[in-house]
This record gives C-alpha cells, structure tokens and sequence, in this order.
C-alpha cells in the first residue's frame, strides 16, 4: 500500500473515529433532550389532532383548548408525643382540560348547572414519560372534557332564554401568547433528618401533661407545571415549597375546647427557620394553648380592636384580598348552590371609596422579599400563561383594580396576569404578594394609646388586642368543634385565637379565649381609624392543603368599633382520667 493510500485510509478512521465520539458524546444529552420533551411532545400531537379533528356532526367545534399538565412529588410527616404516626412519600401527575365550544363572548364556562359543577375533577395520568400512554390518557380527557363542554353550553344556552340578563360580560378575554420554558424542580429532602426533627418537635408537648391533643405536620413538596394552548400559549415552570404547621389543644376548666396553632412556610430550604428557633416557637405555642385554658371568657364586646401581626394579616386576607379574588360570580342553575359559590363582595365597587383615605394596597407578583424577609406568593407567568404584573389596587381608599384572569368583568375585559388555581382549585384571579401601605402611620405605642382614649370616650373599662385570628384554610387537626367551625368559617370574619383585655386604668394586658364576631362585613374596611408604622410578613396557603401560596405585608391596624361575643360552642366533658404524662 503506499504512502497515499494509507494517508486515505487513515484519514477515513480518523473521521470515523469523531463521528463516533460525536454521536457518543451526544447520545446522553439526546436521551435527556428526548425524555425532557415527551410530556409536551404528547401534548402538542394531541392538541393539534384536537383542533383539527374533534367535532361531533351538527354541534360546535372547539374554539379553545387547553391542557395544564401538573407533576407533585411530595413529602409528608405526621408527629404526635415524639412518634411519627404517618409518613409519605409519593409521585402523582394530573391532567387539566379547559376546553370551551361557543366563542369567545359565549361559551360553556362561566355557569354552573348542578353540584358537580362546583368541583374539578382532573385526570390522574401514568407517571412514567411514555409517549402512546400519555397520548392515550390525554385523548380520553379530552373527549370527556369535549362532551361536558357541549352539554354544559346546551344548559347555559337554555337557562340564558329563560332568565333576564343584561350586559352579559364576555366569557374569555384575548392574550398576546406567551412560551418560556422554565428549568425543572426535584425534590432534595433529607428524609431522616426531617423524621428525626417532627420526632423532637412533636415530643416537647410530653413537657406540657395538660396539652390533650398536640399535631406537628411536615410536608416538602416540587410543583412542575406544564401548560400548553390552541392560541400558541407554551410554559413549563417549577415550584417547591416546604411546610410545617403545629397545634395544640386542650380544655379549660368549665369544659371549653381551645387551641393554638403556629404555622412556618418558604419555598426554600434554606429561607426555612432554623430547628432550634422552631423549637421555642413549639415551645411557645405549648404554653400559649395552657395559658388560653386558665384565660377568662367574656360574655360581649363592643368597642374598638386592635388587630396586630398574623391578624392584621388575616383580617385583609378575609375581609380584602378575598373579596376582590374571583370577581366573576358563575351564572347559577339552581340557586341552592350560592352557599357553595365565593361571592366577590366587592367587586362591583369600583371606583368607590372601600378602605381609609389614607390607604394604598398592590399586589407584586414579582417581588421576592420584603425588608429581606420571603415572601412565597411570587411568581413570573401566571396559571394561564399571562406574564404577572405589578397591579394597584386601592389608590386613596378607592378600589381602582381586582384579581383579573382571563374571565372579563362588566368592567375590567383583560387579564392583569393574576389566574391562580392548582390541580384541584380551578383556575381564577387571586392574590400572590398583597401589600397594604398606609400614606399616615404611627407607632403600635400611640395605637394603645389611642384605643384606651376610645374606651375611655365610651365609658368602656377594658379595649381588646387580637394577635391571632383563625385561618379559614388552616386543616387544624386539634379543633374538636368540627360543629362549629362549619360554620364560623363561613363568616366573613373568623373568629379570634389569641385575644387580649387591655385595662383603660393601667394599660395592662390580659388574655381572653371563647369570642366570635358579630355581624362584621366587609364595612369594617372603612372603619379602620388608624394605622402602624409597623408591618408584618403573612405567609400562608390558600386552600385545603393545595398549594398556593400567597403573602400579605400588613400593618397594626385600630378599627374604631366592632362587636364581639362568646363563642356558641358546647363544653364538652373533659376526659376522666389525667393524661399518663401528668401521672409521671
């Protein structure tokens, strides 16, 4: 052979040999690209057959489809006295299908014609990322949600013809389209240091023999959200979020049930509180619970309050945040179902005085932090793919804005890029970061003083201080009144968890238990006489452990009149032998 032919020859292996490198070298990062792509892969082929395709003879066609595809890994401790007593480590993957027939101006949506109505029952699917498997799954889902679109619209169209509606806002508003396709979570938990930490927290209670019934939740929990629409819409986005909620309850002496409860939530592990902290805040909560039990019960209330800390937080969120949340109330078939439909009662308001001249409220979605401290509420593209905006909300008093999805108002026809819902919570305007800013503060100090001259003013011997009222969505393991919460949650106002008498004659403080609201509605907004100059960091969930979480920045607040009672719930007999950690 000679020296050309080898030259060749060599050359040839040369090429050969980089060809293969190449496509080694490329393989783990194709397999990876290919394993990466096949969830939007079987939804993009399903949804373009969709589109093309699904029509039954003579009916409506889909004009809007879209399919929000949710992967949960989570997971979750229950501790109680030093012992897990559950523990759970799962995967789950479900499919929503918002498919609307009609039109923009009227379609399916927007009416509830009976009780399944008011729940959204999502399509579990397999969790391996097999291609024909989840084609099959996405295919049945859609023929289902096809069929309940065109009945649904059928029973609009009919109720419609027989009711007197004027001014019927349009269904779906039109957004610019939007893809940016966000990195992956997973979830990386140390799983025994954190069964090791419920044990611990959850065995302080063996300090307090009196505390009844104590609860220590741990969850940890990766979100990635896959979101894909007939309008050209394409996002991924992950999300984490890590939980612990502690309560406790016990009875006082007269029989009463009462309880506490402390709640800690970040998105990351390291913005989460140190063990140690959370156990004097465990710590606390114990002694809190015991001293609400030795606490005097009063029988009324009417005078002013100061709401401070976690609830000023709660007392925007209920009476505020939710009454601009959802601002579209479903047309309704029957009207039993209203009990079970929020009402935004605020809403028609616009442009209306709601709060204090001296108040501003905004809500930032894409603010992280405040003063350093997290907020969890954040996020850069909403549930339906519209990029979040900073929105104001109430400018001198006056309510200028609302939480807008792509559901229009009489009033407000865009979305303001605040849709939030989850696999189980349908998908409408909510809060993410609210922020309540007074143009005229004072100190928490002047707040006291304040509220004892209004006491004094009106013949009164004590004021009242709450710093922890219920929250609506907290599953609080350790409230026996199951009875009674049934229906307190459904006021507009829950009712107090930690209370305090403020004497006019000296400015001390005592604790109360056992109040309720009477009669406060959202007109209690305007009765807000003053402010703090402080401001405190809410962070907590919306909805029945479904994960969105939200924050609200709030200040101390003195509202000039409100009434309280005793609450209505029955003592129950305490327990006839002692706990045997009170026998040790």
């Amino acid at each position: 052979m000679n020296n050309r032919n080898r030259n060749q020859l060599i050359l040839k292996f040369s090429l050969w040999m980089a060809l293969v490198l190449l496509v080694l070298t490329s393989l783990p990062l194709a397999l990876a690209q290919t394993s990466e792509d096949v969830v939007f892969k079987a939804l993009e082929d399903e949804l373009s057959r969709t589109v093309q395709k699904l029509k039954m003879e003579n009916l409506d066609k889909p004009y809007y489809v879209g399919y929000v595809l949710t992967e949960f890994q989570d997971f979750e401790l229950d501790g109680s006295f030093g012992t897990i007593s559950r523990k759970e480590d799962s995967k789950k993957r479900y499919l929503t299908v918002d498919l609307r027939v009609g039109d923009y101006a009227f379609d399916n949506t927007n009416f509830i014609g009976d009780w399944f109505g008011l729940y959204q029952q999502p399509a579990e699917l397999t969790l391996e990322d097999n291609y024909e498997a989840l084609r099959q799954e996405i295919w049945l889902a859609t023929d289902q949600a096809y069929k309940r679109a065109l009945e649904k619209l059928a029973q609009k169209k009919a109720y419609v013809q027989t009711k007197t509606i004027t001014d019927l806002p349009e269904d779906f508003s039109k957004e610019k389209p939007y893809t940016e396709i966000e990195p992956k979570v997973d979830l990386s938990i140390d799983q025994s240091y954190w069964e090791k930490g419920v044990e611990d927290l959850s065995a302080i209670f063996k300090g307090f023999p009196l505390i009844n019934d104590s609860d220590i939740k741990f969850k940890a929990v990766a979100i990635n959200r896959y979101f894909l629409n007939s309008e050209g819409f394409k996002n991924r986005k992950g999300s984490s979020l890590i939980v612990l909620e502690a309560s406790a309850s016990t009875q006082a002496e007269d029989g009463q049930n009462v309880y506490d409860f402390e709640t800690f939530y970040a998105r990351d592990l390291k913005d989460f509180p140190e063990k140690e902290k959370i156990k004097e805040k465990i710590k606390e909560l114990a002694q809190k619970t015991l001293d609400l039990s030795r606490a005097e019960q009063i029988a009324e209330y009417v005078g002013p309050v100061i709401f401070t800390g976690q609830a000023s937080g709660e007392f925007f969120r209920q009476l505020l945040a939710a009454n601009i949340s959802s601002p579209r109330t479903p047309l309704l078939a029957d009207e039993r179902l209203a009990g079970m439909v929020q009402k935004s009662k605020l809403s028609g308001k616009l442009n209306r005085r709601i709060l204090p001249s001296f108040f501003n409220v905004a809500d930032d979605p894409l603010t992280d932090d405040w003063n350093g401290i997290p907020l969890i509420g954040g996020y850069k593209i909403d549930d339906e793919g519209v990029l979040a905006q900073k929105v104001s909300l109430v400018e001198k008093g006056k309510l200028m804005n609302l939480f807008m999805s792509r559901i229009p108002t009489k009033k407000i026809k865009q979305s303001n890029g605040h849709a939030r819902g989850s696999a189980m919570i349908p998908t409408a305007g909510r809060q993410a970061n609210l922020f309540i800013i007074p143009e005229e503060k004072t100190t928490f100090q002047t707040l006291k003083s304040r509220l004892l001259e209004y006491c004094k003013d009106m013949g009164l011997e004590y004021g009242v201080i709450i710093t922890k009222l219920r929250d609506k969505n907290f599953r609080l393991e350790t409230d026996p009144n199951t009875d009674l919460t049934s229906v307190q949650l459904q006021a507009d106002l829950c009712f107090p968890v930690e209370a305090y008498k403020v004497y006019v004659k000296d400015g001390k403080e005592e604790l109360i238990r056992g109040l309720e609201f009477e009669g406060t509605t959202v007109r209690a907004l305007k009765d807000i006489s003053e402010a703090g100059d402080d401001a405190y960091v809410y962070n907590f969930l919306l909805g029945h452990n479904f994960e969105l979480p939200v924050s609200i920045v709030a200040p101390s607040i003195l509202v000039e009149e409100l009434e309280l009672k005793k609450t209505e719930a029955k003592p129950s007999k305490p327990p006839i032998l002692k706990s045997p950690f009170a026998e040790k």
